[in-house]
């Protein structure tokens, strides 16, 4: 699959290079794309840099930026009809105040703002050091996905669990705001307790099959 990621921070870097590692086509898009590419370069990896307009025709778009440069960095992408859009994007409560009233979520803004392409919320409570471990060391992590809309989230399943981590589908786009919500807890448990960003992660155990 052809993926752009939108976002060249930590967790931008991170899913890029998983992605890659997995046989996606995977090109990188920034404002700064000279500085992405020497990124790239020490970390030893051979794959596209360019401006966020070249994220327009990729199949899938990982956006990871933060909150302030969402809307700005999907308007510069720019993204087609029926893109498929994985965020993973988690404002503080300041940044989206009705997040926090469980009145709305950065997911539901980003599809409102694209409403043509079809929102996913996945990886939003994990850490890049996790990431950067797939798919052969990663954690046994739950991964939490919500989307409206049924091929996307399977296509995020998919990369999900080819990953290493487990997958489980936690429905409509609207359970995103559970998502952050519980993603501001984690960043709670790794940044203040002190567990650390391979310290603690959320494992979700099955006891029966769903609709039993």
């Amino acid at each position: 699959m052809q993926v752009a990621v939108v976002g060249s921070g930590r967790m931008g870097m991170a899913m890029g290079l998983a992605l890659s590692r997995i046989g996606d086509d995977v090109r990188f898009t920034s404002r700064d794309p000279a500085r992405v590419a020497a990124a790239l370069r020490a970390r030893g990896a051979d794959l596209p840099a360019g401006p966020q307009r070249d994220a327009c025709d990729a199949e899938l778009i990982v956006l990871a930026t933060g909150w302030a440069e969402t809307r700005a960095a999907l308007e510069a992408a720019s993204p087609r009809d029926g893109t498929i859009v994985l965020t993973c994007v988690n404002p503080e409560p300041e940044d989206l105040p009705l997040a926090g009233a469980r009145v709305t979520s950065a997911a539901e803004e980003i599809a409102r703002w694209a409403p043509r392409t079809r929102v996913v919320e996945a990886f939003n409570m994990v850490y890049a050091e996790a990431v950067d471990l797939a798919p052969h060391g990663a954690p046994a992590q739950t991964v939490l996905y919500c989307g409206d809309d049924a091929d996307a989230r399977a296509a995020v399943a998919d990369r999900i669990r080819r990953l290493g981590f487990d997958a489980l589908d936690a429905g409509p786009l609207t359970n995103a705001r559970e998502l952050e919500a519980t993603s501001r807890l984690l960043v709670y448990l790794v940044r203040v307790a002190g567990y650390g960003p391979l310290g603690i992660h959320p494992r979700w155990i099955r006891l029966s099959s769903p609709h039993d």
